[in-house]
């Protein structure tokens, strides 16, 4: 993934994410962090300022940007590293956001929740590969 594109990406998800009263993303662009991008803080109440005591959860995230002129499909497939699955488990799961982008006014953003048991289950299939073709991954913009 190109430099541009990521930040592409990651700009196209935090304003989503800012929509909501509830969430606020904590997601970086060219984070050299292994395996994840961030967090999304998740808020009891619609509190603007967004206080310590208010806070329910913080969900790590993963964030993929691809250039991809198919931009209409619900869902789609993508590659994960046993690895990074390696390292979600560990973390007690993570969220997987592709946006997909054909260009800076046109993109579609896809995720799909990987918990521990899904993790799991996702390892024990892949027996020797390096990586999975996992799918779908569902639209939610």
């Amino acid at each position: 993934m190109s430099k541009r594109i990521e930040n592409i990406a990651i700009n196209k998800l935090n304003d989503c994410l800012l929509r909501s009263a509830y969430l606020h993303p904590d997601i970086k662009d060219n984070d050299k962090t292994p395996s994840w991008d961030g967090f999304i803080e998740l808020y009891k109440n619609k509190d603007p300022n967004k206080r310590k005591s208010n806070l329910l959860a913080r969900i790590p995230v993963q964030v993929k940007g691809e250039t991809n002129l198919d931009i209409l499909s619900e869902q789609i497939t993508h590659n994960i590293k046993k690895s990074d699955l390696n390292n979600y488990l560990k973390d007690g799961g993570v969220i997987l956001f592709v946006i997909r982008i054909s260009d800076y006014d046109n993109y579609r953003i896809y995720y799909e929740n990987l918990t521990p048991l899904k993790i799991k289950l996702y390892i024990k299939s892949m027996k020797n590969k390096k990586s999975i073709n996992r799918e779908p991954l569902k639209t939610i913009i």
